[in-house]
Formats: C-alpha cells, sequence, structure tokens
C-alpha cells in the first residue's frame, strides 16, 4: 500500500475544483455574450424597422437615433454626428446590410434596409451603454470567480485532509484494541514466568541439564515476551533506548534461533559492539530476518549475521544463501500481508514490521538479492 500524499491529494483537488469552476465561468460569460450580442441585433433590427416604417409614411423620427440615407451612392439625409464624406468612406463602400462599426471611440451596430423609393436607410444603434453593462457584469463574475476559487483551496484542503482523520480515528481504535490485547497477554505470560521459576525453585536438585537447559530457554523467550509487550503499551517509551553491546544482543539472538529452527548461523561482528539502541528493538529486528530466511528456504541453507559501527551509525546484515527473491517482488515484500512467495508460511506482516520499526528508529533497510545465490538485507540504524 503507497503512503498517503496530502500534497500530492491537495494538488490534484485544486486543480480539479478550479478547472470546474474556470469551465462553468467560462460557460457563463459565453452564454451571457451570445444573450447581448442576441439583444443587440434585435434591437438594431427593431431600430431599422422603425425608421424604414416612419420614413415610408412620411413620419416624423426621434432625433435622438441616428441614420442616413443615400440614393445612387449619394447621402441625401444625414442624422448622424459624422460628416459625409467619413459615412461613405467607412459605411457606404463597404455595401454590407450588418456589421459593426468602431468610430471616434464609438461603437455601432449598423443595419441598412431598403425604402419604398428605392433608397437605402442606414440604421445606427449606440452600443455604449450595452458595453458598460457587459464590461460591469464581466467585472463582477471575475470578482465571484476569484473569492470561489479562493474557496475551493479550502474545499480541496477539506476534501484532502478528510481521509487523514479518518485514518487517525481508525489509528486510535488500532492502538487501542493492541493495547488491550497486550495487556490482557501480560497475566498468562507472568503465571508461565512464575512457573518455570516455580519449577525451578521446587525441582532444581532433580532436574536433568537438559531439562534446566530447556526451563532457562523458556524462561528467556517469557521475558523478551515480556519486553514486547511492555514496549506495545508504550511502557518503556525513550527510555529503552540506551548504550548496549549489540554483540551480546545478537549473541542471544542466534543461540535463540539456532535452537528454536535448528538453523546454520554464523556470526561476523567485533565484540563488544557498543551502541546507542533499543536492545528489544535489536533483537525483534534481527529475529524477523533470520525467521524469514529460513521460513522461506530450504532447511540447509546458511545465514551469516554481521555487524560493524561506522560514521553513519550502526550497520547489521542478515544474509543467505538460499533461493532469493525475484526481482518482481522486491519493491513489494515490505507491504503489510503480502507474500510472494506462497509456499511458504506466514501472514506477510514480518517484513511489514520490521520497516516500521527501523524507520521509527530513523534508519533505512537495503534489499540486495541473486536468485539462487544470495539474499542480503542491511539494516542501517
Amino acid at each position: 500500500m503507497k503512503p498517503y500524499d496530502f500534497r500530492k491529494v491537495f494538488i490534484k483537488y485544486v486543480i480539479l475544483l478550479s478547472a470546474l469552476l474556470l469551465f462553468i465561468y467560462i460557460a457563463i460569460i459565453l452564454t451571457f455574450n451570445w444573450q447581448v450580442n442576441q439583444e443587440i441585433h434585435e434591437s438594431s433590427t427593431k431600430e431599422l424597422k422603425s425608421v424604414q416604417n416612419a420614413l415610408d409614411n412620411k413620419q416624423s423620427i426621434n432625433e435622438g437615433h441616428p441614420y442616413l440615407v443615400v440614393r445612387n451612392g449619394q447621402i441625401i439625409k444625414n442624422h448622424t454626428r459624422f460628416s459625409k464624406t467619413l459615412l461613405t468612406d467607412q459605411l457606404i463602400k463597404r455595401q454590407q446590410q450588418s456589421f459593426m462599426w468602431n468610430v471616434e471611440g464609438y461603437n455601432f451596430q449598423i443595419n441598412s434596409g431598403k425604402l419604398q423609393d428605392g433608397s437605402r436607410v442606414y440604421s445606427l444603434l449606440d452600443m455604449s451603454d450595452y458595453e458598460e453593462t457587459k464590461t460591469l457584469l464581466l467585472n463582477l463574475l471575475l470578482v465571484l470567480m476569484v473569492l470561489t476559487l479562493i474557496l475551493s483551496l479550502g474545499a480541496a484542503y477539506y476534501i484532502a485532509v478528510k481521509p487523514i482523520r479518518a485514518y487517525e480515528k481508525m489509528l486510535a481504535e488500532h492502538r487501542k484494541f493492541i493495547q488491550n490485547a497486550s495487556h490482557e497477554l501480560k497475566t498468562p505470560i507472568a503465571a508461565i514466568s512464575l512457573g518455570v521459576d516455580y519449577v525451578k525453585a521446587l525441582d532444581s536438585a532433580h532436574l536433568s541439564a537438559g531439562s534446566k537447559e530447556a526451563l532457562e530457554k523458556i524462561k528467556n523467550e517469557v521475558n523478551y515476551t515480556q519486553q514486547l509487550i511492555v514496549k506495545t503499551l508504550h511502557i518503556a517509551a525513550d527510555e529503552d533506548i540506551r548504550l548496549i553491546d549489540v554483540a551480546e544482543v545478537l549473541n542471544d539472538v542466534v543461540k535463540q534461533q539456532q535452537s528454536l529452527q535448528g538453523a546454520d548461523i554464523t556470526a561476523h561482528y567485533e565484540q563488544p559492539l557498543e551502541y546507542r539502541a533499543s536492545p528489544v528493538v535489536v533483537k525483534q529486528m534481527v529475529t524477523i530476518l533470520i525467521d524469514n530466511a529460513v521460513k522461506h528456504n530450504d532447511r540447509d541453507i546458511q545465514i551469516n549475521v554481521a555487524a560493524e559501527k561506522n560514521k553513519e551509525g550502526l550497520r547489521i546484515e542478515v544474509s543467505d544463501n538460499g533461493r532469493g527473491i525475484e526481482a518482481r517482488h522486491i519493491n513489494r515484500i515490505f507491504d503489510r500481508y503480502y507474500r510472494g512467495d506462497t509456499r511458504a508460511a506466514g501472514t506477510g506482516i514480518g517484513l511489514a514490521l520490521l520497516k516500521d520499526l527501523v524507520q521509527q528508529a530513523g534508519g533505512t533497510i537495503e534489499v540486495k538479492s541473486q536468485q539462487n545465490k544470495k539474499t542480503s538485507f542491511i539494516l542501517k540504524i
């Protein structure tokens, strides 16, 4: 499962919402512009018919409405503010019935039609009022668009952060469940520990060397389990990190796994190897890797545990000469519940837990694998 990238999701929703709003506003502007143009066309057509009827019927015409009458290419009536020369050059010579005319800072819609006597009349509709209205409404829409784009940032943030809040709630419930389960495990584990101590104290004289060794191993594993429970409950917290002998911890892990798994394990590290770390975490990480190597390989594999301290920190390498990991699985082996090799027993949790432990320690994991030759897990803490 890929980690949730809030920044990427937030940017995606900002782009989507902004694009949607821009599309809506562009549609509104285009619709509004079309309606204004339709109104201009209807008004200019109406004005032309009004002038035609008035001239044909010898009626008076509103002096506020500009028009001119042309016969045989000559202007015989000029009820405009412009000269006949200008009108002849820019209107009459165009020989168009309907067009836009921009002159001396004015915009006119020009419509022309024939009179009953064969003359042609030109009606000029001043569009200043329409242009002012259009500019005012477009500016208003622009302001609204900016405001809604700002609101879209808030909406995008809310949508992007919602999964995080849901995850935090789920995580809180998950932690509560783990704490409850871990707390309940303390009692039976303590009972086992007490039972081992009781057997050792009561029948110590009658126990064989093998029995004593077995009881000691049980006691060590019980102590380790108790430490894990304490860590899960966050009782140890930062006090668990201290200066430890890493070699001693690794020796315990190697002996334990040799006994439990029957694995052939060799160790390569200096003794002592002091470093500030949590002994429980170091033991848990190496135990996971050895257990993983045993489960996914044949019993006759050889496992090597190496460790060293350098200027970058603590480096632990667990390698084996088993069947290896296919390249297509390497990028996913740390995903929770992912099992590349279904032949082996397991739940797909071990390596995911290992990754969490390493990240909590501020470290990194590197995997190198050659099929049927060697696989190495390198922990840098």
